[in-house]
């Protein structure tokens, strides 16, 4: 089994490569993070945890604001969200 990686900054955790081969020597603002396997669709990666993480099936504000067919309605979703109506 392939050992994968996530290359990560260092300073926030925010990925920028996934794979089984690293650079010798990274450059110094970043490191390596070994992961059980290759990030796949459904997943995506927590730069506070430093791993991966299972993406949600359904966000009801999103499905509600999505659904809204005018600007009124939008608003409304997103007041409603924030406490404001």
């Amino acid at each position: 089994m392939e050992r994968w990686y996530a290359i990560v900054k260092k300073t926030t955790g925010e990925a920028v490569s996934f794979g089984t081969d690293t650079a010798e020597p990274l450059p110094p603002h970043l490191e390596a993070v070994a992961i059980d396997h290759q990030p796949a669709r459904g997943e995506r990666w927590d730069a506070a945890s430093r791993t991966l993480q299972a993406v949600p099936e359904s966000n009801p504000l999103r499905d509600e604001y999505a659904a809204s067919t005018t600007t009124d309605q939008k608003i409304d979703v997103v007041a409603k969200a924030i406490g404001l109506r």
